[in-house]
């Protein structure tokens, strides 16, 4: 392997490290409705069900579990194709977005609650979030299936999971 290549299978298996992710998987393994992110909210005796409230932009208002998705490259360096693979993971953050313009990120990445008012964006990330984690404007736009895409304008990105209301 060159040594371009080990420098960059390091930085990805680092990055994984650093964020408390390594080797871990962003499949829940925990029981449907056991209140972990990513879980399905359930019925509780004598509670109404968790509904969805639709936003004009293609997901729904309420909290969401960060992930961080997974990668996957391959590193040619003439004589041998070498495949890395980093898992993703799901993180203990979170990011509720309200119908009133306000959101709450509570950030595993710091430690920090970040509290404001969301902003109205362009295009793929109808909604932006200035000042929150590392003070940068994260963007928020729909991914498949009702989920967002949180994204800082250069190279870091979440997949959030709807969690609850």
């Amino acid at each position: 392997m060159r040594r371009e290549s080990r420098w960059l299978l390091a930085v990805v298996l680092l990055a994984g490290v650093l964020s408390g992710c390594a080797g871990v998987t962003s499949k829940s393994t925990e029981p449907q409705g056991s209140g972990r992110i990513g879980s399905t909210p359930q019925k509780a005796a004598g509670q109404p069900a968790a509904t969805r409230q639709e936003s004009p932009y293609g997901f729904s208002w309420g909290e969401y579990g960060l992930g961080i998705p997974g990668a996957s490259f391959q590193i040619d360096n003439g004589d041998t194709v070498t495949q890395v693979t980093g898992s993703g993971a799901q993180t203990a953050s979170t990011l509720k977005l309200n119908a009133d313009g306000t959101y709450v990120w509570n950030s595993q990445w710091d430690g920090k609650t970040y509290k404001g008012q969301w902003q109205k964006g362009s295009g793929d990330y109808p909604i932006t979030i200035p000042g929150a984690q590392e003070g940068k404007t994260w963007h928020v736009g729909k991914e498949k299936d009702g989920d967002i895409y949180v994204y800082d304008g250069n190279s870091i990105y979440y997949i959030g999971k709807w969690v609850r209301p």
